[in-house]
């Protein structure tokens, strides 16, 4: 099932909703267009919706920032089955209980980001037929130097600390960002690329609330 009964700790099965609670585990076993419709279906008054790729870029570089870790990684959440606890604040993203949580380790974070000429009707049509694409980053090619795009963090990091790294394709043309639980190098500027599928319980996102 799209909806991972393992982890209905974050759906309302009965309305098939994200449900929001402190301390449980992200949602897993689902497609990005899955994923996709019901971040922006969570609070339409607060413009609801799965993050951006160059959102995911702010906060990394924020993050890296003097404002943030000031060059210091966030330590890896290496929970299986959980989004972090605020009581951890090495795994915060300004290293008080203030900051984001998750952003290493955990679970891998897809964005609303794909390639433009792949074929994503089994698993991103929503965000193909998005008509206002405010929430939706389009990228056109598969050159990571030429086709990345400003403020997304990546190619414009590659030199940056050590962290694995893989452009979209035409055979994998979603982002993820961040790492998994298991990987203890990588960080908040790690990406790679995958199909959009159910088959991993390790592919969650993250959900942006944007005050108008």
């Amino acid at each position: 099932s799209d909806f991972a009964p393992k982890f209905a700790t974050v759906i309302d099965e009965k309305r098939y909703a994200i449900k929001v609670e402190a301390n449980k585990c992200y949602w897993g076993y689902a497609k990005t267009d899955n994923q996709y419709t019901m971040a922006k279906a969570y609070n339409t008054n607060l413009n609801s919706h799965m993050l951006k790729n160059s959102e995911w870029g702010a906060i990394a570089y924020l993050t890296e920032s003097k404002y943030g870790r000031n060059g210091k990684n966030i330590e890896v959440n290496d929970e299986e089955s959980s989004t972090g606890s605020i009581a951890n604040i090495g795994q915060s993203s300004t290293g008080n209980e203030t900051g984001i949580y998750n952003l290493n380790g955990g679970a891998f974070e897809r964005v609303s980001a794909y390639l433009k000429d792949a074929d994503i009707s089994q698993t991103g049509e929503p965000l193909v037929n998005e008509i206002d694409k405010k929430y939706v980053t389009v990228y056109t090619g598969t050159n990571e130097r030429k086709d990345y795009k400003s403020g997304d963090a990546t190619y414009e990091t590659i030199n940056w600390h050590y962290f694995y790294r893989s452009f979209i394709d035409l055979d994998k043309p979603f982002f993820i960002r961040g790492s998994c639980y298991n990987q203890e190098q990588e960080g908040i500027f790690r990406y790679d690329r995958e199909g959009g599928y159910s088959y991993n319980k390790f592919y969650s996102f993250r959900m942006c609330l944007a005050i108008k």
